[in-house]
């Protein structure tokens, strides 16, 4: 798994414009598990 630290890396490489896109994807990833990580214990309890 990659940390952070190597995220930063490799984004600081790209034109601003890829960072941006890549950093809302990573975004949208995590605003997902979050969601599903919180229904699913909700629905445990």
């Amino acid at each position: 798994m990659a940390k952070l630290q190597d995220i930063e890396k490799k984004l600081k490489h790209l034109p601003s414009q890829e960072q941006y896109k890549i950093l809302e994807i990573l975004d949208a990833i995590i605003m997902v598990e979050l969601t599903y990580y919180n229904e699913k214990d909700s629905a445990e309890k």
